[in-house]
């Protein structure tokens, strides 16, 4: 079956590439400074929430016609310091472009959202 899917992940999430297990915080070092590119999640409570995003694609071999990536979102204002990396793991068709999969992953703030509603 293929179910496209964002999820959140620990920065310490094994995955295997080429018969090895590699880390999510080790794939962003490998995203070329021309690799980011600033996006925005929609507005927030606080404004307007732009990131930092970068992709990098995994291999998927057996299911054609879709991808597995580690997606990357940095704070623009902390672009060096890696703790305020957030790592996303995606599996999508091949032609989803970094503003869909940016677009889907900010759907959690609206859950977010919502919880706030409620506790109001």
């Amino acid at each position: 079956m293929k179910q496209p899917y964002v999820l959140t992940v620990n920065k310490r999430q094994p995955t295997p590439i080429n018969f090895q297990t590699c880390y999510a915080e080790d794939l962003v070092r490998t995203v070329p400074p021309e690799g980011w590119q600033r996006l925005s999640t929609g507005a927030g409570t606080k404004g307007e929430r732009s990131y930092e995003w970068a992709r990098v694609e995994l291999s998927c071999r057996h299911l054609e016609g879709f991808s597995r990536w580690f997606l990357f979102r940095r704070c623009p204002e902390r672009s060096n310091d890696p703790s305020f990396i957030s790592y996303y793991q995606i599996f999508a068709p091949s032609d989803t472009s970094l503003e869909t999969m940016v677009g889907v992953a900010g759907q959690r703030w609206r859950i977010e959202e919502c919880f706030q509603f409620a506790k109001d």
